[in-house]
């Protein structure tokens, strides 16, 4: 599987420490060294970059993210994700959230459906150690105005 780390030093690979403890930081960094994760500082990044299509014209329909922040730049490249068809994992043990006190994953791109953006239906579904998304054909009836 293919892996993005967000919140990277591309040059350097390792996490840029905000707002997290170095604990944190060495995990995440290391994640993106023992799974020769693409390192990118932000999702925008990813996107001008076209990272994504590149990944769906060589056949990959599943990656992994991680890194910072999960409430923010994860939540927004799982999301152009989600609409490209693309399945994502998200190891919970190597995310972040900007602040403690903000949304997590999952409330986030709900959060992004409600707000006014296009809305993309998704489904997920969670063990001790991944969150698993995927597109859904479903829209959830709490999206429904």
């Amino acid at each position: 599987m293919i892996s993005i780390a967000l919140g990277m030093d591309p040059d350097q690979r390792y996490i840029v420490q905000d707002k997290m403890s170095t604990k944190m930081a060495m995990r995440i960094t290391q994640k993106c060294r023992d799974s020769s994760a693409r390192p990118f500082a932000t999702a925008h990044d990813v996107l001008m970059e076209g990272y994504l299509g590149q990944l769906i014209e060589k056949g990959e329909d599943e990656i992994e993210i991680f890194g910072a922040y999960e409430n923010l730049c994860i939540a927004s490249l799982v999301r152009y994700a989600i609409e490209l068809d693309i399945n994502i994992t998200v190891p919970k043990r190597h995310i972040v959230r900007s602040k403690n006190n903000a949304h997590g994953l999952i409330r986030s791109l709900e959060e992004m459906n409600k707000k006014g953006f296009k809305i993309v239906p998704f489904q997920h579904t969670q063990d001790s150690e991944n969150y698993f998304i995927r597109f859904s054909n479903e829209l959830p009836t709490s999206y429904l105005f």
